[in-house]
């Protein structure tokens, strides 16, 4: 092979990659997407209030208390409103 030593140092790179790549997303926070709240008509800047905002605002500071959530009805959004 006249090319193992440029191969072994691809392989050593590409783990390093890796090992990088992984330390990299343990130490990131919780994300969510668009499906974590698949009934809701969000947009992910209407998400991201959610998450920031809303929720904490009544409460509620960990998604995983959250068993789903759902839209208001016509009726619901009337009695915000009022």
């Amino acid at each position: 092979m006249d090319y193992k030593d440029r191969i072994r140092d691809w392989v050593n790179e590409c783990e390093r990659t890796l090992r990088e790549g992984a330390r990299q997303l343990m130490q990131r926070g919780t994300e969510y997407s668009l499906s974590d709240f698949s009934l809701l008509p969000l947009r992910y800047t209407d998400q991201a209030r959610f998450v920031d905002k809303t929720l904490p605002g009544i409460g509620i500071s960990k998604l995983e208390e959250i068993e789903d959530a759902y839209p208001c009805s016509l009726i619901q959004q009337g009695m915000l409103v009022c």
